[in-house]
């Protein structure tokens, strides 16, 4: 009488691994920190990643990650359980305040729109305003593959890697 419910126990246990997708890895590598020029900067860069997936009507964060790079530490990995092709945007923040990634991601959230025209404009302190001590380093379309995101912020340079790997 217990060989045919271990038998479908151990059916019904083998089909839903047999069913589960393959894993979906983010990866982020920082080439170069924002902060390591700063002689008053603790040299880390505290990056906070919010992806979304954006409609003509709506917006839904999909993830949102919080990294700490060194020079000694410059790469990082997340296993993500969405479908990739869903994010549209991404927006990557060096964060300089003490606020949490949910309280950056509601205010980053409410003013995504204004975020991203000061951030193409480079029109820092209209971010600052918003953002406080908080940077934008990135505010636009994720691909699929890889992502290099640089630039000069405050006269220090950064640039990062991020990809999906399937």
């Amino acid at each position: 009488m217990k060989f045919p419910f271990i038998f479908s126990f151990l059916a019904l246990l083998l089909c839903g691994f047999a069913n589960k997708p393959n894993p979906v890895f983010f990866h982020i590598n920082a080439i170069n920190l924002s902060e390591d020029m700063n002689l008053l900067a603790s040299g880390n860069d505290e990056i906070f990643v919010f992806l979304y997936s954006d409609t003509d009507s709506t917006s839904e964060l999909k993830m949102m990650m919080e990294f700490t790079f060194s020079k000694s530490s410059k790469k990082d990995s997340v296993e993500i359980d969405f479908n990739i092709d869903d994010i549209t945007t991404g927006v990557l923040i060096e964060e300089d305040s003490d606020r949490s990634i949910n309280e950056l991601e509601q205010i980053v959230a409410h003013h995504r729109d204004s975020l991203k025209t000061y951030y193409h404009k480079t029109q820092y302190k209209k971010i600052e305003k918003i953002l406080g001590d908080d940077d934008v380093l990135y505010i636009g379309p994720i691909n699929k593959d890889t992502t290099i995101i640089e630039g000069i912020h405050k006269v220090d340079r950064y640039k990062y890697l991020i990809s999906f790997e399937r």
